[in-house]
């Protein structure tokens, strides 16, 4: 099959000092989001940083923005967290070029990727995540940058499948309501064939959503029979994306959050 292939633009954006939540009376020079509209550098940087371990550390199934920063962050009239950390955050915009993640990211929408969410924290299960592919993954010899879900981390015990047509991890079926579906409703399967993997500590079994369309940890598993080469080390993470823009040009800005089926997948043993 095909890889799918993912091309992509760094862009820094920031907002000028002075502008946007500035304006807001509740602001002081002490609080975070007017640490962030800092001149300077470490002083943003640092606020940044809180501010990404905030959203990171809300749990499976939660919001990944944080109410007291709405409340704190809320600018000028109908702007919200939402629209001003999207374009703090978004340290990457990435153009997303494959179907991999349909339809939670459909080819030709824009994600935004926070780089700075890992900083302190490893991916979680359920997280949508950019990272560099490794070199087996791809026929081209061109770095490449793909988009899939965290599904397992390092430990974690998956089968495939239970009666009902689901993945079991760490004994806990996992409903996957993100899966493709066609036109006529069809979900893809969960997966073609039956496996049953301990993910490697250090590493990631990451899938796209569109299982039957995608290059990832199952299909280099179903092809070379080998977990290390089918999962990705942590350390090849550039970002956690977290929210998709509208394709059509509009402002609307679509979080990437974690689905809750994921809230009770229990700790693998030993870990």
């Amino acid at each position: 099959m095909p890889r799918p292939r993912i091309w992509y633009v760094a862009i820094l954006l920031v907002l000028a000092p002075g502008a946007a939540c500035a304006s807001h009376s509740g602001i002081t020079a002490d609080s975070t989001c007017g640490d962030y509209l800092s001149t300077q550098t470490d002083t943003r940087h640092a606020a940044a940083t809180r501010i990404s371990t905030d959203l990171h550390a809300r749990g499976a199934g939660k919001p990944i923005w944080g109410t007291s920063l709405d409340t704190e962050c809320a600018a000028a009239a109908g702007t919200t967290l939402r629209k001003y950390f999207a374009a703090q955050l978004a340290q990457e915009v990435q153009s997303v070029q494959s179907v991999a993640m349909e339809h939670t990211i459909n080819s030709g929408d824009t994600i935004l990727v926070n780089t700075l969410a890992y900083a302190h924290g490893a991916p979680r299960r359920g997280e949508v995540v950019l990272f560099n592919a490794p070199p087996t993954w791809s026929a081209d010899p061109t770095p490449a940058r793909f988009v899939k879900r965290v599904v397992g981390t390092g430990g974690d015990h998956m089968v495939c499948c239970d009666p009902q047509h689901r993945l079991v991890l760490n004994g806990h079926p996992l409903d996957e309501p993100y899966l493709y579906r066609d036109a006529g409703g069809k979900s893809d399967p969960p997966s073609a064939i039956p496996f049953d993997v301990v993910v490697p500590d250090g590493r990631l079994w990451v899938l796209g959503d569109h299982r039957s369309s995608s290059g990832d940890s199952l299909e280099m598993f179903m092809r070379i029979r080998d977990i290390g080469q089918a999962t990705i080390p942590v350390d090849a993470m550039v970002g956690r994306a977290f929210a998709v823009t509208d394709p059509h040009g509009s402002d609307a800005i679509h979080e990437l959050a974690v689905p809750s089926s994921y809230a009770d997948v229990p700790t693998p043993n030993g870990h």
